[in-house]
């Protein structure tokens, strides 16, 4: 369990400062270094103190293994604030990741170079779950929900006064992604892209999406 004594925006009581070209969390899953599978984070803040465009993109947490965030801000990475890789391999052969059933409650994503949050590609992101988490102001989005089977958000939003600016990206292929009552700040359509088999429902994010049909 790592631990703060408050947190959940951008700043807070508690705060983990990362000097630039550095990720702020790597959850790995059975590495030579440790398995962070089951961990706990919650109650402090992850901000990087700058943006080092000369390496690859780094991001706020990096999640390749499944854990439960609570009450936790991140923000001011040059990569995503969250990015979820993890994919189906082989076990015990050191390219098997799994984040399967991971956790966000109560957590901010805030004017990151990539994607606010990113769940990315990969065999193993399936039933994550976001409560009541805002990811707003992030260049190259706010959402993006991108697991095999898919992904629920419950009770989130985004504002964002970056534009072009996608707020919201789900569903495609097998993803079949739930979203219940979210809200998004402005009334561009475009900013809002839900597609088959994705299901969203209350909110201001299912009234645009309705929009572009």
């Amino acid at each position: 369990i790592y631990k703060g004594d408050g947190g959940g925006a951008e700043s807070g009581a508690t705060e983990l400062l990362v000097q630039p070209g550095h990720h702020g969390f790597i959850l790995r899953y059975q590495s030579p270094v440790g398995d962070s599978s089951w961990s706990t984070i919650r109650d402090f803040s992850i901000r990087a103190e700058g943006k080092d465009l000369n390496v690859e993109p780094k991001h706020g947490i990096h999640m390749f293994a499944r854990a439960a965030v609570k009450s936790v801000g991140v923000g001011g990475f040059s990569g995503d604030g969250l990015r979820v890789d993890a994919g189906a391999g082989v076990p015990g052969t050191g390219d098997y990741t799994n984040a399967n059933h991971f956790y966000f409650e109560h957590c901010r994503f805030v004017g990151n170079t990539g994607w606010g949050v990113n769940v990315n590609d990969g065999g193993d992101t399936n039933c994550g779950v976001f409560v009541a988490c805002d990811a707003s102001g992030n260049t190259a989005g706010d959402w993006r929900l991108n697991s095999f089977f898919g992904t629920t958000l419950l009770g989130c939003s985004s504002n964002s006064e970056v534009d072009p600016n996608v707020q919201l990206e789900c569903g495609g292929d097998t993803r079949r992604d739930l979203v219940l009552g979210h809200y998004v700040e402005g009334s561009r359509p475009d900013a809002v892209r839900v597609m088959y088999p994705a299901t969203c429902i209350g909110g201001t994010a299912a009234a645009l999406a309705l929009l572009r049909t």
